[in-house]
């Protein structure tokens, strides 16, 4: 039986619907998928062209029903936690609904499926009404871009990163893209950390950088610490961290004490918190991708020559050599944005990419007005360290 689907490169955009760094090499478009009614046949050509590609925007998935999507996630690891999403329920935690998780809303009777975006939504899919809120660096951030600019709101893997493994993809559907006729399509996102970098993004996009290309930029030295070394969270992660800011690019926090201590977090065991390597061995490719969410990495361990280990636990110095890890990967020669029109699907390789918000939206202009639904399931496996012998 053969397949109509067809997948090509993302090679070039109109500027108000993607941006692509001159170095960009993942990243490709799938027309001709019916996921709503997927043979295993067409499942296997878009699980090759992910595992070639790492993201890919699936054309045409305006009418596709909101289960069809978790079904969808699930295909890419059967064995995943399919009854929640991966973050849990929310909105039984004050302190988990912080500026970073907040602003979102389940389907109803789909709790593995989450609204997010921007602006109020009436009647959609039997959420009678609800108020999106799309994450602003406003809110995040410890300065200010110059006025009228934007900025990653926060380099990141989709991941709880307490009691469960980080999701295998991440499903991304555009309902309604930001088209406001009232504002330009296109703002300055600055990185205002001493480079000038600067890049015209399209509004309502999402940015993507690589994890492969990540762990090729590092230095030999740098390399070598980094395949010796695992990353320590905290418990409840996103709450430790909840009142905490980002400096400018959006790969860490400035350190200034703000971490909610250990003994005013919610409940937590020992046993349940998440230690990762820093360089994961892709499953399906074997190759060396640098995954680090560097908003609430709290600790570095690195295994020495002799056996012994030496732990990096300094915040400041830590968030440090996150800058060191993160920062040359994040240039605007290695970014990908992808805005997504009505009834793209987008699913990303969770284990080898990371990704970031942007765009300053008004949540009471309807023009602004924003709704994606995303599904995420935590990983039925972890993540592996990477050795030159994989």
């Amino acid at each position: 039986m053969s397949t109509t689907i067809s997948v090509r490169p993302l090679t070039k955009f109109d500027e108000t619907q993607g941006y692509r760094g001159s170095m960009v090499n993942f990243g490709a478009e799938v027309i001709g998928a019916d996921l709503d009614n997927l043979s295993a046949q067409d499942f296997a050509v878009i699980e090759r062209a992910l595992e070639d590609h790492q993201v890919l925007v699936i054309r045409g998935q305006q009418h596709m029903a909101p289960a069809s999507q978790v079904k969808f996630a699930l295909a890419f690891d059967p064995s995943a936690e399919c009854t929640i999403h991966h973050h849990g329920d929310v909105s039984k935690n004050a302190l988990n609904k912080s500026h970073l998780l907040g602003g979102n809303t389940p389907v109803p009777g789909l709790p593995q499926l989450h609204v997010i975006g921007n602006g109020t939504i009436h009647d959609h899919y039997g959420i009678e009404s609800f108020k999106l809120k799309h994450p602003s660096h406003a809110d995040f951030h410890a300065t200010a871009p110059p006025l009228g600019n934007t900025r990653y709101y926060r380099w990141h893997i989709d991941a709880a990163l307490y009691d469960k493994f980080p999701p295998r993809v991440t499903t991304f559907r555009t309902v309604q893209p930001v088209n406001n006729p009232a504002k330009p399509p296109i703002q300055t996102l600055s990185y205002d950390d001493g480079s000038g970098d600067e890049i015209a993004m399209p509004v309502g996009a999402t940015a993507y950088v690589s994890g492969y290309t990540a762990f090729e930029l590092l230095p030999v030295e740098l390399k070598e610490w980094a395949l010796r070394t695992k990353v320590l969270y905290p418990p409840h992660p996103y709450a430790w961290a909840g009142k905490c800011k980002a400096e400018s690019t959006g790969c860490t926090l400035v350190s200034e004490g703000k971490e909610v201590p250990l003994d005013e977090l919610p409940p937590w065991e020992e046993e349940r918190l998440t230690v990762l390597p820093l360089v994961w061995r892709n499953p399906l490719t074997c190759r060396p991708s640098l995954q680090l969410h560097g908003i609430v990495a709290s600790a570095f361990v690195t295994k020495n020559p002799d056996g012994s280990e030496t732990t990096m636990d300094d915040l400041p110095r830590v968030r440090e050599r996150i800058l060191e890890l993160m920062r040359p990967a994040v240039g605007p020669e290695y970014v990908l944005a992808v805005k997504g029109e009505a009834g793209d699907l987008l699913v990303w390789d969770n284990w080898t990419l990371w990704h970031s918000v942007m765009s300053n939206l008004d949540g009471d202009d309807p023009g602004d007005l924003r709704i994606m639904h995303q599904c995420n399931l935590a990983a039925s496996y972890p993540p592996e360290a990477w050795s030159p012998s994989s």
